[in-house]
């Protein structure tokens, strides 16, 4: 009988133990959705970084290209204004 009461009066103190473990266990499985949920999102924004890093490269490449072009076009232009071209107009005379 004695027994039976200490034991009865534990069980109070047994029941919110299992509440508190109950709330914790749930707590714990909403951690890890959320993680998998973060992770998701984390490789996404990897694969879009690595699309951008990229399309950067190549504009670079593209941008290093035209200026290139660019340098050389106008290095054949000061060349095309230095020469005297405008003699074929006049003919000789001798």
């Amino acid at each position: 009988m004695v027994a039976q009461s200490l034991a009865l009066e534990k069980l109070p103190k047994l029941e919110a133990e299992t509440k508190r473990l109950k709330i914790a266990e749930l707590e714990k499985e909403a951690a890890v959705v959320e993680r998998r949920y973060l992770m998701d999102g984390i490789a996404k924004i990897k694969i879009e970084r690595d699309y951008l890093t990229d399309c950067l490269t190549e504009a670079e490449k593209e941008n290093d290209r035209l200026a290139k072009m660019l340098a050389e076009t106008r290095l054949e232009l000061e060349e095309s204004k230095s020469k005297k071209w405008w003699h074929l107009f006049f003919p000789k005379t001798a």
